[in-house]
């Protein structure tokens, strides 16, 4: 008894290095392969977040705020799922998590659009550009719509129908602040459900008007679904991090950017902070590989487990 006492503590004591191991091998993977692929492509965004927007006086300024309230929708808090496809996949550390948290500092330091999880609000008939970007007209605070009553019922309706374009039937908008009084959600054409939310002051009528709307909202992250049950999580770690850099960003200074990597167990988080022109930007991505790391725990000490057995029958015979 006593030497089979020995043996479970030996394969306890295996279990945590394959553990250990696990954890090395999925945080150099995506160090190497993700990281340092990703935090490039978010860097130089903050000189073109000019907030607080000032009043255009033309269409070309029409076509600049329209183009950085979109930005800054896509740039939002959000989750990121990577599924394997394959099984082989999950040997790869390809089945992951991950939160992304963007704050922006302006010339005179935080602004209404600093922070926050955004979707973009536009309109159809506009005529400053095809590109949904380009009709922009503001940016639904979606942590605020998940507050008012009647939200409940938009995210079961969305997670019902996640490739449903949303359309805006009355709002109101102060400085770029779209809050929703009426919101029908629309399948080719044919209208689903309508719902209802309070609004203060009177609501802008309209049937033009619609949410961004990706291909794949089931899955992406710029969809309403994604971004309202990331909301409805609280704040995650990536939020918390980026927070807690903004009082190390100074936009006065000179031109600057810096990248840092903390390890954790079964994740990697992600720091960039820059100054351009006296705009500053904090990304913060925390990337979770525990399936990755787990399947290699389990295959590990399983293996270890079968060489145990070997040398304790073995020495018994």
């Amino acid at each position: 008894m006593q030497r089979i006492v020995k043996y479970l503590g030996i394969w306890l004591a295996g279990v945590l290095v394959a553990a250990l191991v696990s954890n090395f091998a999925g945080a150099f993977f995506v160090k190497k392969v993700l990281a340092d692929s990703l935090m490039p492509s978010l860097s130089g965004y903050s000189k073109k977040m000019t907030f607080p927007l000032k009043e255009p006086q033309n269409e070309k300024e029409q076509k600049l705020n329209a183009a950085v309230l979109g930005i800054r929708a896509l740039l939002s808090d959000t989750r990121f799922e990577i599924r394997a496809s394959k099984f082989y996949q999950n040997f790869l550390f390809l089945d992951l998590d991950a939160d992304q948290s963007i704050v922006f500092v302006g010339k005179d330091g935080l602004h209404d659009f600093s922070s926050g999880c955004y979707l973009s609000v536009y309109d159809e008939s506009s005529e400053l550009g095809n590109a949904t970007l380009m009709k922009t007209i503001g940016l639904l605070d979606v942590a605020a719509l998940c507050e008012l009553d009647s939200s409940g019922e938009l995210f079961a309706a969305v997670k019902e129908n996640p490739d449903a374009a949303i359309r805006l039937n009355a709002y109101t908008i102060d400085n770029y602040h779209v809050t929703p009084a009426s919101l029908t959600l629309l399948r080719e054409g044919e209208e689903l459900r309508t719902i209802d939310f309070p609004a203060s002051g009177d609501a802008i009528q309209a049937d033009t008007v619609y949410l961004y709307h990706p291909d794949d909202s089931g899955n992406s992250p710029d969809s309403l679904y994604i971004k309202m049950k990331v909301c409805r999580m609280g704040q995650h770690p990536a939020q918390k991090a980026a927070q807690a850099l903004v009082s190390e960003l100074s936009p006065d200074g000179e031109n600057f950017s810096a990248s840092h990597c903390r390890y954790g167990f079964m994740n990697v988080m992600l720091e960039n902070t820059e100054v351009l022109e006296h705009y500053g930007m904090i990304s913060v991505i925390c990337i979770y590989y525990w399936k990755g790391a787990l399947l290699y725990t389990v295959i590990l000490s399983v293996l270890f487990a079968g060489v145990l057995v070997l040398i304790y029958h073995r020495k018994r015979a």
